[in-house]
């Protein structure tokens, strides 16, 4: 598959995630366009309201950090 320059220069890949370990947070928070961003707040903001409520506020932010983490 091929990307466009600007794509492949912030493709996370695990092998340069070794040596810099900061990739694995950083990737999570890049985006594909305005869209995909906008989309992304609205979620952020309806979401957390009820769930962090069930989880509790460091439990919460302990499966979002895990979760940017992972995916």
């Amino acid at each position: 598959v091929r990307f466009s320059p600007l794509t492949n220069d912030f493709m996370f890949m695990g092998v340069l995630a070794t040596r810099q370990p900061h990739r694995y947070i950083t990737s999570g928070f890049l985006h594909g366009g305005i869209l995909h961003l906008l989309l992304n707040m609205r979620a952020l903001v309806q979401t957390p309201t009820w769930l962090e409520a069930g989880l509790g506020k460091p439990l919460y932010i302990t499966v979002y950090l895990a979760s940017t983490i992972v995916a």
